[in-house]
This record gives C-alpha cells, sequence and structure tokens, in this order.
C-alpha cells in the first residue's frame, strides 16, 4: 500500500468540525500546535472522548495521539452507524456537543446504496 497523505492543519479551532468533515469525506487529518503555548497544552478530556466516539462509530478508522496531546492524526474509516452503541460523555461537555456531529454522520450514512439496499430487501 501507499503512503497515506494527510492534510495539515494547526490549532485547536473548531475541532469536531474538523473532524467530523475528514470523516464525511473520507480525508486523513494532521492537527499540530493543539494549544501548544497554553498551561494545559493538548486536547482535552472531551476533545479525546470524541476520538473515541468516532473510532466507535467508523470501522477501521486509526487515531493516533503524541504524549503532550498537542499532534493529533485521524484517518478515518467508513461510517458504520452504531445502533447498540455506548459511550461514557463525561460531565466536562454536554450532550449536545456528541450528539450534533453524530447527527450529521447518521444522516449520510443513512444515503449510502449499501443502506438503501439493505432497506429495499426487508
Amino acid at each position: 500500500m501507499g503512503k497515506t497523505s494527510y492534510m495539515t492543519l494547526k490549532g485547536s479551532q473548531n475541532l469536531r468540525q474538523r473532524l467530523l468533515l475528514s470523516t464525511l469525506s473520507s480525508t486523513p487529518l494532521l492537527i499540530e500546535d493543539i494549544r501548544a503555548d497554553e498551561t494545559w497544552p493538548g486536547l482535552g478530556p472531551h476533545e479525546v472522548s470524541f476520538l473515541r466516539l468516532l473510532e466507535k462509530i467508523c470501522d477501521d478508522s486509526v487515531v493516533e495521539i503524541n504524549e503532550t496531546g498537542t499532534k493529533l492524526k485521524y484517518k478515518p474509516g467508513n461510517v458504520m452507524g452504531g445502533k447498540h452503541l455506548v459511550h461514557d460523555c463525561g460531565v466536562s461537555r454536554s450532550i449536545g456537543y456528541f450528539l450534533e456531529p453524530l447527527t450529521c454522520t447518521w444522516i449520510v450514512w443513512e444515503e449510502t446504496p449499501y443502506n438503501k439496499a439493505k432497506r429495499d430487501y426487508k
């Protein structure tokens, strides 16, 4: 297999939206300098939790975070849904933080040819 080409971005602005669009477009992301100059550098626990949630709904996705949390590699997989999905959102963010992007992925996932064929078969 060939080498994966990552879209490189800097900073933590709009992290959820970046990850969502990366998932929907199947574009691998490399995000650097995530709060690198802050007192508490790197990803927050709610952001790591969101990444774990994306891993659960996508087949074969890859998430790599460096030790300090200031660099993130995300290679999205195929959205597989999550009918029996269990995820602990924690208390640092509201449930809407996690549901808003998931709603978009599920809407797109429902329109795939595989799911249309599955619905027609029933």
